[in-house]
């Protein structure tokens, strides 16, 4: 099926995945052509300076050595646009440092999307934030790590760490077992359908 976005009702909060679809103007498209029609993979910007200590802005995960520094995990489910069942909470944390650091190298090492057109399945609008937090580095300074957004729908795109990249099996499976899910697969984060 056609990945397609609705704008939100008043009142009614709007999925960001949408804002950044329409950003990209990929409503447009889809909503312009047939199904079996595509939707458009965007830039995330430009590419973030080294590592750095206090007062140094935020980091993508995959400069550098940065994913080996990895020691916890916030992640945040955005509201899907259907009601959906999960297995895990809307708000996970994990200090599961070999898991974590596994993770964000399976997450470094996932294929770049280039620019072009991508026929994806439907996008539900379930969007995890993933919020890497750093050991302190040797001075003592605190440093932020830009979050990784993981769409479990559509195209799954994995953005925030650099170029765009798609999400594997690999990827999902390490995701879970960061979070303390085994055997996780892509159903796991997308949710079933209730009714």
């Amino acid at each position: 099926m056609l990945s397609i976005c609705r704008t939100a009702a008043p009142g009614e909060r709007g999925s960001r995945r949408c804002a950044r679809l329409l950003a990209l103007g990929a409503c447009l498209v889809a909503l312009a052509v047939p199904a079996g029609a595509a939707t458009r993979a965007g830039s995330t910007g430009p590419a973030a300076g080294p590592v750095g200590g206090r007062g140094a802005g935020p980091v993508d995960l995959c400069d550098g050595s940065t994913a080996a520094h990895v020691e916890r995990l916030r992640v945040t489910r955005s509201r899907p646009l259907n009601p959906e069942r999960f297995d895990l909470a809307a708000l996970t944390t994990s200090e599961r440092v070999p898991a974590l650091r596994a993770l964000a190298a399976v997450l470094c090492a996932l294929a770049r999307v280039g620019r072009g057109v991508f026929s994806c399945p439907i996008d539900l609008g379930v969007t995890y934030s993933l919020h890497f937090a750093l050991a302190p580095d040797p001075s003592g300074g605190v440093r932020a790590v830009r979050p990784v957004s993981y769409d479990a729908t559509g195209c799954q795109f994995v953005t925030g760490a650099g170029s765009p990249r798609r999400a594997s099996p690999a990827f999902v499976n390490a995701l879970g077992v960061a979070l303390g899910l085994s055997h996780a697969v892509p159903a796991t984060f997308a949710g079933t359908l209730i009714g």
